[in-house]
């Protein structure tokens, strides 16, 4: 059964940290780091993300500490 689309956690947080291979470390609002790589849809678009730019992250709720970064948001 694929139930990562349905029960997806989507979180709004901060880049506090570039990594290798479109990762970056990712504050939420409630004070924890995620882990978090880049939807191939960006990648795709050449989105360019920075440290300090908000963005929308999807999270399974099997594991917290890892996402995905689906969005870019306005400053």
């Amino acid at each position: 059964i694929d139930m990562s689309r349905e029960h997806a956690i989507s979180v709004e947080g901060s880049i506090v940290e570039l990594m290798a291979n479109h990762r970056c470390r990712v504050r939420m609002p409630n004070g924890h780091f995620i882990v978090a790589h880049l939807a191939s849809q960006l990648r795709l678009a050449f989105v360019k993300i920075g440290i300090g730019d908000r963005v929308k992250v999807t999270m399974s709720p099997f594991d917290l500490s890892k996402g995905t970064i689906v969005e870019q948001l306005a400053s």
